[in-house]
């Protein structure tokens, strides 16, 4: 029992050495009925003027090889979001005069992370909502989507989750929907800027739908946020590789 004690004390200690050292938090999720843990990952720097404070996942898996590739990936994308805002910030400051960079508010630089997922049959479906202020009249964010299959934690394409048939006319089905939804209030949306959603379409999955998404700015103005079209399996019936999305 004394030898349990003193190794979990020791754990705590790296534990709080780690967070003290490298402004790392960590908060611990649930085992999910998969065995897969999704762990949050927070990362705060308060550096001059850039502020950052990135949730992100960490993922935990029996399959190391997989479960190293999915937290890879994710994690070079937040330190590559990092560096944009960092690098944004020296070309400002190269650029107007010291003296305003230091006193005016708009160089007061954030950068932020928050992220959801669900775990459906065998994908986990990742959003990580990435939010920068680097001056302007409002904050920018960005959602990457990340569709892994937990058998390789290779990134699925849309077309990935259906059978022959369902990827001869899905795209087709999908873009209906889309344009009927955006038809019932076009003023929200810049309808001529719907080109279909194409291959490489950004999506993500929850327990009924598969819901695609766009970027600010791209099919509607910025005060309608994130636009998402929710699209039920059910549409689907029997064109879904996966076998609890039919």
């Amino acid at each position: 029992m004394k030898l349990s004690i003193f190794k979990f004390g020791g754990f705590i200690l790296i534990f709080m050495l780690l967070t003290l050292c490298f402004g790392l938090n960590f908060s611990f999720a649930k085992v999910n009925n998969k065995g897969i843990v999704v762990n949050t990952l927070n990362l705060k720097e308060n550096n001059k003027r850039i502020e950052f404070d990135f949730k992100y996942p960490e993922v935990k898996m029996g399959n190391e090889h997989v479960q190293n590739k999915i937290n890879i990936l994710i994690k070079g994308d937040i330190y590559e979001f990092k560096k944009y805002i960092e690098d944004i910030y020296n070309e400002s400051i190269n650029i107007y005069p010291e003296e305003i960079v230091k006193t005016s508010p708009s160089f007061n630089y954030k950068g932020m992370s928050t992220f959801d997922y669900e775990i459906v049959d065998n994908i986990l479906s990742l959003r990580v909502t990435l939010i920068q202020f680097t001056g302007g009249a409002h904050p920018m964010a960005f959602v990457k989507n990340y569709n892994f299959d937990l058998n390789t934690g290779e990134v699925l394409k849309i077309e990935d989750i259906f059978n022959e048939e369902g990827k001869k006319n899905y795209k087709e089905v999908i873009d209906k929907i889309i344009l009927d939804k955006m038809n019932e209030s076009p003023e929200n949306y810049f309808i001529d800027d719907f080109k279909g959603i194409g291959d490489n379409v950004q999506y993500y999955l929850t327990k009924d739908d598969i819901v695609i998404f766009f970027q600010l700015y791209e099919i509607a103005p910025y005060s309608a946020g994130i636009p998402e079209f929710k699209i039920p399996y059910s549409v689907f019936k029997d064109e879904l590789i996966i076998d609890n999305l039919k």
